[in-house]
Order: structure tokens, then C-alpha cells, then sequence
């Protein structure tokens, strides 16, 4: 299971790749979307509350793609 901060740190260093790499505010909302997405929509992530505030996000094993 991954946190937000693990996810946008991976993000981070995937957008330093772009030839046109995103302002920090957008690649925070990118960030939220998918999770959103991948969470809410799809069912593709699963979250489990984290102590204080937050989510742990992982891959849902029984996700047929």
C-alpha cells in the first residue's frame, strides 16, 4: 500500500521525463483525478483509511481489466 505522498513522489519523477512537464498544481490534480478514478469509477484501487488523515491506496487483486 501506497500513501499520496509515495504516489506524487512517483509522479514527480515521471513528469521530470516529459518534454512538457507539469507546474506542481497541475500535477497534483492529475494526481487526484486518476486516484479518484482508478478508486471511485473503476474499482482498480483499493483504499483503506490511514491513521490521522488520508488514504493508503492498493492494487485490487480481484481487478479484471
Amino acid at each position: 500500500p501506497m500513501n499520496s505522498a509515495a504516489l506524487l513522489e512517483i509522479f514527480e519523477n515521471e513528469n521530470k521525463t516529459l518534454a512538457k512537464p507539469l507546474d506542481d498544481k497541475q500535477l497534483r490534480n492529475a494526481l487526484s483525478r486518476t486516484v479518484h478514478k482508478l478508486a471511485n469509477k473503476q474499482d482498480a484501487v483499493l483504499k483503506e483509511n490511514f491513521g490521522g488523515k488520508g488514504f493508503l491506496y492498493s492494487l485490487n487483486p480481484n481487478f479484471n481489466a
